[in-house]
C-alpha cells in the first residue's frame, strides 16, 4: 500500500507545474532549531544526567539489584540520543563528540573486546573522569554502556555491572556522557554560540555563508535519518537473503532496542518536516502542496510500519514473515529518500552535499 502512494506522487510531481515563491530560509531555520533541534539536545542532557545519577546509585546497592534501575535509565537516554542522532551538524560534531557519545557502526566485536580488556586490566585511571575522557571512543558512550549493563549477549545472566569495577566503569562512562551532552547544549546556547550562528546566517557569519546553507543542514538531517536507517540499520542485518542475515549487525542488539532506535530516527525526520514553520509549510508556500502532503503522509506511515513487528530486529531478520515486513519498510524508505533528496531539495533550491553515510 505504501509504494504505489509514493510513486504516484513522483508521477504527479513530474507532470505538475506550480507558481514559484522564494522559501523563507531564516524562518525555517529559527522554527526548527527552537522546536526540534534544541529540545532534542536538552532531552539528551537531561536523560544522560539521570543515567549518571542512576549509575552512581547502582554502585551503592547489591550487585543483583543494579540492572533494573540502570537499564531503565539507559533506555531513556538512548531514546533521547536516537532522536538527536540525525541532527549531525554543529556542536555535536566538534571535538570528536559524536564518536565519543556513540561510536557506531564499528568493527565486529571491537567494543566487546575493548570492554573485556578493560575489565581484565581493572585500571584505576580508566574509571576517573579524566582517564575515560582520554580513552579511545570505543570505551566511552552508549556502546560500552550497553555491554556493561546488558552483558556481552542479551541473555547473559551475569552482567559486567555486577562487579565492582564493571559498575565503576559504567559510572564513569555515564558521567562522561552527561558531560558531553551538557557541552553540546552549552555550545548551542552560549553567547556567540551555534544558535546565534543559525539565527544570523542570513547575513553570513563564520559558520554559514547564508540562511540557505543553514537550511541545508536541516534538510541533510531528514535525508541523513533515512540514509542511516536504510544503509546502516536495516540493510546490514538483513543481508542479501535470509540465509545471509547478520543479526548482530543491528544497532543496540544487546538491549533489543534496534527497532526503537529506528523509530526515533524517523520521528525526528517527521518532526523536521511537519513541525510548524518546517519543510511542509515551506513547500506549500512555494506552491508544492502535493509534495508536502505526500511526504507528510509517507513520514507519518514510516514509524507506524515498525509497529507491525512483534520481535526484536535481530530476530526479525531471520523470520520469513517479519523479514518480508522489513523489506516492505525498506522499499518505502528508499522511495521516500528519493523524494527528499531530489524533489524536496529542488523545490526549495537547497544543496544537500555530503552526509554521514557517503564515505570518503
Amino acid at each position: 500500500m505504501y509504494k504505489p502512494l509514493i510513486f504516484g506522487l513522483l508521477f504527479l510531481l513530474q507532470t505538475a507545474t506550480a507558481a514559484r515563491a522564494e522559501p523563507d530560509y531564516a524562518a525555517l531555520n529559527q522554527a526548527l532549531t527552537d522546536a526540534v533541534v534544541l529540545p532534542a539536545y536538552q532531552a539528551l542532557a537531561d536523560t544522560t544526567e539521570a543515567l549518571a545519577q542512576a549509575a552512581t546509585a547502582a554502585c551503592k546497592i547489591p550487585a543483583a539489584e543494579r540492572f533494573a534501575g540502570l537499564s531503565r535509565a539507559f533506555v531513556a537516554a538512548m531514546e533521547a540520543w536516537q532522536r538527536a542522532q540525525p541532527l549531525a551538524y554543529g556542536p555535536v560534531t566538534w571535538e570528536n563528540r559524536t564518536a565519543r557519545i556513540h561510536l557506531w557502526p564499528q568493527r565486529d566485536g571491537q567494543a566487546q573486546a575493548a570492554i573485556e580488556r578493560a575489565l581484565a586490566d581493572a585500571s584505576p585511571v580508566l574509571i576517573t573522569p579524566a582517564g575515560l575522557r582520554d580513552a579511545p571512543p570505543v570505551l566511552q558512550g552508549f556502546g560500552s554502556l550497553e555491554i556493561l549493563i546488558f552483558g556481552m549477549q542479551p541473555m547473559d545472566k551475569v552482567k559486567p555491572i555486577e562487579s565492582d569495577y564493571g559498575c565503576a566503569l559504567a559510572k564513569a562512562a555515564s558521567r562522561s556522557l552527561a558531560s558531553l551532552a551538557v557541552e553540546v547544549l552549552e555550545d548551542w546556547h552560549r553567547s556567540g554560540g551555534f544558535r546565534e550562528a543559525v539565527a544570523t546566517a542570513k547575513g553570513g557569519n563564520d559558520s554559514y555563508f547564508d540562511a540557505a546553507e543553514a537550511s541545508g543542514d536541516l534538510l541533510r538531517a531528514i535525508v541523513g535519518a533515512l540514509d542511516i536507517v536504510i544503509a546502516l540499520k536495516l540493510e546490514p542485518p538483513l543481508g542479501r537473503s535470509i540465509n545471509k542475515a547478520r543479526p548482530q549487525r543491528a544497532e543496540s542488539w544487546r538491549s533489543r532496542r534496534s527497532l526503537a532506535n529506528i523509530r526515533a530516527n524517523l520521528e525526528t525526520a517527521k518532526d523536521l518536516f511537519a513541525s510548524p514553520g518546517g519543510f511542509a509549510e515551506q513547500l506549500e508556500a512555494v506552491g508544492a502542496r502535493p509534495l508536502a502532503d505526500g511526504m507528510a503522509q509517507a513520514l507519518e506511515e514510516s514509524p507506524a510500519m515498525l509497529g507491525q513487528l512483534q520481535r526484536p530486529l535481530s530476530e526479525a531478520v531471520t523470520n520469513p514473515e517479519h523479514r518480508a515486513q522489513l523489506e516492505v519498510l525498506l522499499d518505502h524508505l528508499r522511495s521516500l529518500r528519493v523524494l527528499a533528496r531530489n524533489q524536496l531539495a529542488r523545490e526549495l533550491d537547497l544543496i544537500l552535499g555530503f552526509n554521514a553515510t557517503d564515505g570518503d
